[in-house]
This record gives structure tokens, C-alpha cells and sequence, in this order.
């Protein structure tokens, strides 16, 4: 099996190589609020620390108590996404902020 593919393979457009897989009709890249890179890595990356520090059942019980909190302080936000998190209201943001460290996520 064949891990490495040649810079030969890929195709230049608008000043990025392009691979092959992305070269087909109806591929495209992802758009940064599409991409799991930017979309979804960070707040696993979260809760993935709380649950290592913490452990299964207090690392889920904070989550909760983080998403909960969060659901107070600004009850239109769908989504816990960081990127989303960063647009609110500073002042809802420094709420938030002291509730994690402060209180730590517990209630």
C-alpha cells in the first residue's frame, strides 16, 4: 500500500495544490464553519480534558453544569460552539468565563 503521494499528482489552482480526491467533480473543500477542524475539535478537545481530569461522572457533570449556565446566560445561543461563544456580549462573556474558573463548573 502506497502512504505517500507525489506533489506530481496534485494540481495547482489559485496558488493551492490541490489533491486528487478534491479534484473530482462534486468535491469540495470545506468551509471553515463546515470543517471539523475548526467546527468541533476545540470543544472535544474540552471536554475531553474535563473528562480526563475529572473522570467520567464528574467530568459529564460539569459539562453539564458548564452548558447549563451557559443555556442562563444567553438563552438564544443554539449551539456551544466556541467560535459562537466568542461572538456574545462581552460582558455575557466574562460571566461565563468566572463561572468556569470560579465556580469551577460545579453547582
Amino acid at each position: 500500500m502506497r502512504y505517500k503521494m507525489k506533489l506530481s499528482e496534485h494540481t495547482l489552482q489559485k496558488g493551492k495544490f490541490i489533491t486528487p480526491i478534491n479534484s473530482l467533480p462534486k468535491m469540495h473543500e470545506l468551509e471553515d464553519e463546515k470543517s471539523w477542524t475548526y467546527g468541533r475539535m476545540p470543544e472535544y478537545l474540552w471536554i475531553g480534558l474535563l473528562l480526563k481530569y475529572y473522570g467520567r461522572d464528574e467530568g459529564l457533570r460539569m459539562s453539564y453544569g458548564i452548558i447549563s449556565e451557559l443555556h442562563k446566560l444567553a438563552p438564544g445561543l443554539h449551539t456551544a460552539r466556541l467560535s459562537q461563544i466568542l461572538k456574545l456580549d462581552e460582558n455575557i462573556q466574562k460571566k461565563f468565563f468566572d463561572y468556569i474558573v470560579c465556580a469551577g463548573g460545579k453547582e
